[in-house]
């Protein structure tokens, strides 16, 4: 039976007391607890008593505060970074039967961390679980499709957000299989095609799983790499590389230091694809010049080209939402894969100039101009 303990630090407004309700409810039949330390010295103090008895201790709040309090209780270097992907992360702590851990206060990104990453590390019951995949479908539209699913405890179903994505976690005692199979047949049916994957780590994640089961390759520019997880089937071309750095026009006599500066043309995504020999091209190019915040997509196999353009009010979660169509865009290109998707148009591809042959003849002597006689 796991013992949690939660400890809001300072002034935290999200109520992770429910979250921790609700995540660890079938592992447990007792509820978490939470007390509330205002400085550093009540932090210390709570985890050298009540926390002893705690399998699991969730810390929210200041930050700051919290990573002091476990750094002068362990040894240099027991933190450890929790990260989903650059927007979601934290860090966690793990002593010998003990696991600490610092969370956002944010109840989707806490879910999320809980799920993804806290509760493998536990020792929990054996049941049966599921992990589903949504991207595409707007909240009211979700909430929809799963209601008839969300009512039952068997299997239980809990929705949370990771990033731009949804997911659908379902868990079941090890007895009850063939309801789960059935719930879950009933689930991916009700979804459709925003259904992206089940048990995969994210809508990334998928599309190396395709591009490794179809043999592909893509050469992406415009996002990050997220290094050993991205694995060998996606090129990133970094920032340096992704352009062609244009020359001062002869004219400006500028003395501005700006004018020093290169520039760079980000490549598109028949670029990537010519210039890394890959079998998908890919490209996510925020606009500057547009009025709102716009990202334009693009995909090509070398054959079409698919084009998608994105504008919203936020920045910050269009960039994110943005990534995500680009992701789930090259995800249905694979699932279709060797049929070709709808949509998209054929790739024009620039004229070759064709040097004439110069003969021997005109080599070793140029052809003269000769008068021509009048009869």
């Amino acid at each position: 039976m796991l013992r949690i303990l939660h400890i809001a630090v300072g002034d935290v407004r999200s109520d992770t007391l429910s979250v921790l309700t609700q995540v660890f409810r079938p592992y447990t039949d007792t509820p978490p607890t939470s007390l509330s330390a205002p400085n550093e010295a009540i932090v210390r103090k709570i985890l050298c008593t009540d926390a002893k008895s705690s399998d699991l201790v969730v810390l929210t709040g200041d930050a700051a505060c919290c990573r002091k309090a476990v750094n002068s209780l362990t040894d240099a270097g027991a933190l450890r970074p929790l990260t989903l992907s650059p927007r979601i992360s934290g860090w966690i702590c793990t002593r010998t039967g003990h696991i600490w851990t610092w969370l956002p206060d944010d109840p989707d990104k806490q879910t999320a961390l809980l799920y993804e990453r806290v509760l493998p590390l536990l020792p929990a019951k054996p049941e049966l679980s599921h992990t589903v995949g949504i991207f595409g479908l707007s909240p009211a539209v979700l909430t929809e499709r799963l209601a008839p699913f969300s009512s039952g405890d068997c299997p239980r179903c809990c929705l949370y957000r990771l990033g731009s994505e949804w997911r659908l976690r379902l868990t079941a005692p090890c007895a009850e299989e063939e309801r789960m199979n059935r719930a879950l047949s009933d689930i991916c049916k009700a979804l459709g095609s925003s259904l992206y994957g089940i048990d995969c780590p994210d809508l990334r994640g998928r599309v190396q799983e395709l591009l490794q089961a179809k043999s592909l390759t893509a050469a992406v520019t415009g996002l990050q790499s997220l290094s050993k997880s991205d694995g060998d089937r996606l090129i990133f071309i970094q920032k340096e590389q992704s352009g062609v750095k244009l020359s001062a026009a002869p004219d400006d006599t500028a003395a501005d230091a700006e004018a020093d500066m290169p520039e760079y043309i980000p490549l598109s995504a028949l670029q990537a694809q010519q210039e890394q020999r890959t079998s998908l091209g890919l490209t996510f190019q925020p606009d500057p010049s547009a009025s709102k915040p716009t990202v334009r997509l693009s995909l090509t196999d070398g054959k079409r080209l698919w084009n998608k353009t994105l504008t919203g009010d936020d920045a910050f979660a269009l960039e994110e939402g943005a990534e995500g169509a680009l992701w789930d865009l090259t995800r249905r290109y694979l699932e279709a894969f060797p049929l070709v998707m709808a949509g998209g148009e054929p790739v024009t591809l620039p004229e070759k100039q064709v040097d004439i042959p110069v003969s021997p003849l005109e080599k070793e002597q140029p052809l003269l101009l000769r008068p021509v006689r009048r009869s």
